[in-house]
């Protein structure tokens, strides 16, 4: 993607502003020809290399091979002093092998030496003070970097994608070092400083600035558990980034920032993320594609801000816990999260919730927003499939179009006045829905062009909280009405899952629906058990169904055991289809099926078992 993007911009100034790529002179120095630009045509007269790129296309011929560029070049009777290696100079010369700079080069400059995938040998100027933006990127064949004493700076990704480099030494005089420098340097075992430089240090191969206050790059080899020290405060832009092979992080006390994708795609961190209580900000994609994080996300109290697309991808998420500082939950934080489950608790302190916060969380069945909210962004809990019931507070002022466009059937809103809303809101087209609304607003809501959509309009009593809850989220459903206006009772409605029954609610009664009168907070369970005959497939089970997704047509293979019969089931546990098989193998048409999640049961001589598939146009 990033090489797309260089070209587009490259073939833009060659067409708007064609004198960026003009040279003033070219010159055949050992054989190679290059290009150059003159900085100063008076004592002492100096050049850069640069591009050959007049016009479009781009290309004469690319050096190749060992280019060995020389520290000064004669033009129309002067000798210049080359001095620097200009902006994309060998940018994409995919057969330069070696690359020798002369001692008179100060600075090599943004994408001096882009993505040149065959450059293995680097000898640098030993006057070299400055390695600018993305300098040596994508140079994947890049194996070692001897950086020279003279070097003060080096630039934003300046080595990133370097695959194969496995070492790089920090000078001494090195003031300032971009971030994402040796991103997806896959073979890199160590960052080394030099003793005596005072602006960095390394510790175990990790570089953090000299005062150990901030942890700037981790190399991308480092394995096993990274225990990041006391006192360490920030954790860098893209710091971590791509270090597949971490297992775990020990975060101190003392963290207050992980800034931007400061670990993401680290695919092999695996359990908990245990984050540290003094934590303030949590940057934008900073946990990106996370995918085996799982168990319990726990955001500690001190967060005030979770930034855009933070826990994107964390597909292995299965319970998020929000802390009590923060107020906005941005654009995409917790998008893909498929597996987070059950109820979801918005608290009271977080008053926006932006587009696409909650969206594809396939597993979420409950959704609880506290009072403080004022606004739904677009696509906040879009395809949220399993959602089931929602409560909203009562401060809401919009809720954007697709806000909750799933299966919702049940909506509590706490709000005398409707707040607006934009069109398709919910999904009025797959079921009944239910409105639960503030006793005597009834008709603020009959009258909304939106809110009159719903099926049935109900006032109910806000005044108190009802907390439901099941013994096993995989067993089934557990809702309430809101108390009734005058007497205050509730119903009360437990839906098991196919295979479970409702046995009984967590005070003893075993009525289902009940009613209950409601008179201050409270909280109710219903507790299920499997039913007989009826057992969930285990992980080691030799029946498979793919692709699942599906679209139209899923494939069930169960080994070498005749099915007899599959029961085809909504989540509520209507039976939708009954087919008799006889066969090990066979296939089930859903192309006439909603978007959603729907249980297979299938029967053979000796058991029956239930497997779970989700429909995905």
């Amino acid at each position: 993607m990033k090489k797309i993007k260089i070209i587009i911009t490259s073939m833009l100034f060659c067409f708007h502003f064609s004198i960026v790529w003009a040279y003033d002179f070219s010159a055949v120095t050992n054989g190679q020809k290059l290009y150059f630009n003159i900085l100063s045509d008076s004592p002492p007269y100096t050049v850069e290399v640069t591009s050959q790129r007049r016009e479009y296309p781009f290309y004469d011929t690319c050096p190749s091979g060992n280019l060995t560029i020389p520290s000064s070049v004669s033009y129309g009777g002067i000798t210049y002093s080359v001095i620097q290696i200009g902006d994309n100079a060998f940018y994409e010369s995919l057969e330069l092998t070696t690359v020798s700079i002369p001692n008179t080069v100060t600075s090599i400059d943004t994408f001096a030496f882009g993505f040149c995938n065959t450059l293995t040998t680097l000898t640098l100027s030993e006057s070299l003070v400055n390695i600018k933006l993305c300098a040596f990127s994508n140079c994947r064949q890049l194996q070692a970097i001897d950086l020279p004493n003279s070097l003060t700076d080096i630039g934003v990704g300046a080595f990133i994608c370097c695959f194969e480099l496995t070492d790089v030494l920090i000078p001494a005089g090195v003031k300032s070092i971009g971030y994402s420098v040796f991103y997806k340097c896959e073979k890199l075992t160590a960052i080394q400083v030099a003793s005596n430089n005072t602006n960095y240090k390394s510790e175990e191969g990790i570089l953090y600035t000299y005062s150990m206050d901030t942890l700037v790059a981790c190399p991308g080899a480092k394995s096993g558990k990274l225990v990041i020290p006391e006192g360490v405060k920030y954790i860098g832009y893209d710091a971590c980034g791509s270090c597949e092979k971490l297992t775990s992080v020990e975060f101190p006390n003392s963290v207050i920032k992980i800034d931007g994708y400061a670990f993401d795609h680290c695919k092999g961190l695996t359990g908990s993320l245990i984050l540290p209580q003094s934590l303030q900000y949590i940057g934008r994609s900073s946990f990106y594609a996370c995918s085996e994080i799982s168990d319990t996300l726990k955001i500690p109290d001190s967060v005030i801000i979770i930034d855009k697309y933070a826990f994107y991808d964390c597909t292995g998420l299965k319970f998020i816990q929000f802390g009590r500082s923060i107020e906005v939950i941005k654009l995409g934080a917790f998008l893909g999260c498929e597996n987070v489950q059950g109820k979801l608790v918005i608290p009271d302190n977080i008053k926006r919730i932006e587009n696409d916060a909650f969206m594809n969380c396939e597993n979420i069945t409950s959704v609880i927003i506290g009072d403080s909210i004022n606004y739904i962004g677009e696509c906040a809990f879009y395809y949220c499939i399993s959602l089931n019931d929602v409560t909203i507070g009562s401060s809401i002022k919009k809720i954007d179009m697709a806000a909750f466009y799933s299966n919702v059937k049940e909506v509590t809103i706490r709000s005398v006045f409707p707040p607006e809303t934009v069109y398709k809101t919910f999904n009025f087209a797959l079921h009944e829905h239910i409105l639960y609304v503030p006793c005597g607003s009834e008709s603020y809501y009959q009258n909304d062009t939106e809110w009159n959509k719903f099926t049935e309009i109900r006032g109910g009593n806000m005044d108190y909280m009802i907390d439901m809850n099941v013994n096993n989220d995989y067993y089934g459903l557990a809702m309430a009405s809101a108390p009734d206006c005058i007497t205050n009772q509730s119903v009360l409605k437990a839906s098991p899952y196919l295979g479970y029954v409702f046995e009984k609610w967590s005070d003893g009664n075993t009525d289902n629906p009940r009613t209950a009168v409601i008179t201050s907070d409270t909280s109710f369970t219903a507790i299920f058990k499997s039913e007989v005959a009826v057992e969930e497939v285990s992980e080691n089970n030799n029946c498979m169904l793919y692709p699942n997704p599906v679209h139209t047509i899923v494939n069930i293979d169960n080994g070498e055991v005749a099915m007899q019969e599959l029961l085809l089931y909504d989540v509520s546990g209507r039976l939708l289809k009954a087919i008799s098989v006889h066969a090990t193998q066979t296939s089930l048409d859903v192309s006439d099926l909603q978007n959603g999640i729907y249980l297979i049961k299938i029967t053979t001589r000796d058991a029956a078992f239930v497997r779970k598939i989700q429909v995905l146009r």
